[in-house]
């Protein structure tokens, strides 16, 4: 007798009331994430695609799209995680996370201008002046400028990461990537500060293969680094050995390099 698979029981009760409209949508979430726990994403999203057929009249249906959009594109069908956006954005427009997610998925099929447009909508539905409002938007102008930064379309990356500064400068990477951008166009002053940001907050904010290019002072380029590596790395924990560990010969050492930059970047060809 074969064992069933994880997570069946619970699928098949939670299929059965999603038919009968018992299923309430706080139980549909739950029931998704315990099938994504035990490694049935699959089910979840036969889950979701049920539970919509038989339960389109919910005045919440928008916002199981966005996470049956969420499921979809963690399981790499873009194609419908596109259409699951698109649907929750039509039911609900003002639902923002929708805009945000769809631009990310359009990114991932290579449709570049159409992801930036989809986070321009969002920069230009909010009007609100509110914590939800300027937490999307800055979440939006930074998409905004990494896909144009990577697409070289350096200006208006510029543009769109100053303006992001605007509403929060206390974003490193974002300062970082602008004043990167600005060295790229050969743009002089590079540090050219406004009137929410001093240029004492741009050199603070520069990074360290920046600065290296900006200016020659040993001390000045050792106390940038040592800023940047006590806010953003700290010191590493200590590593516990294994009991019973056998030694390795003292002369003998094994080096690993761990990087996100082995790729088309100056560290990996260095």
């Amino acid at each position: 007798m074969t064992s069933q698979p994880a997570g069946t029981d619970l699928f098949n009760d939670a299929m059965r009331q999603s038919v009968a409209r018992q299923l309430s949508i706080v139980d549909l979430f739950r029931c998704a994430a315990e099938l994504a726990a035990v490694g049935q994403k699959q089910m979840a999203i036969d889950l979701y695609k049920t539970w919509i057929a038989y339960n389109a009249d919910n005045q919440l249906l928008y916002a199981v799209y966005f996470n049956y959009g969420v499921a979809l594109a963690d399981q790499r069908d873009h194609a419908g995680a596109i259409n699951a956006f698109r649907e929750g954005i039509r039911l609900k427009p003002d639902f923002y996370q929708s805009y945000i997610n769809l631009g990310r998925v359009l990114e991932d099929t290579g449709q570049a201008g159409p992801a930036v447009a989809q986070w321009l909508e969002l920069c230009n539905k909010l009007l609100a002046v509110n914590g939800d409002a300027v937490a999307h938007k800055i979440t939006a102008l930074q998409q905004i400028g990494r896909v144009l930064e990577s697409t070289g379309t350096d200006g208006a990356a510029e543009d769109a990461l100053k303006q992001c500064l605007d509403l929060n400068m206390h974003q490193p990477e974002a300062m970082q990537h602008w004043i990167s951008l600005r060295q790229r166009q050969c743009k002089w002053p590079v540090l050219e500060e406004w009137e929410r940001v001093g240029r004492k907050d741009l050199v603070k904010g520069m990074s360290s293969l920046s600065l290296a290019n900006h200016a020659d002072d040993p001390m000045f380029q050792l106390a940038l680094a040592y800023r940047y590596a006590k806010r953003a790395i700290g010191m590493p924990k200590p590593v516990a050995r294994e009991q019973g560990a056998r030694q390795r010969e003292p002369h003998r050492l094994r080096i690993g390099y761990v990087s996100s930059d082995l790729r088309q970047h100056a560290v990996g060809f260095a």
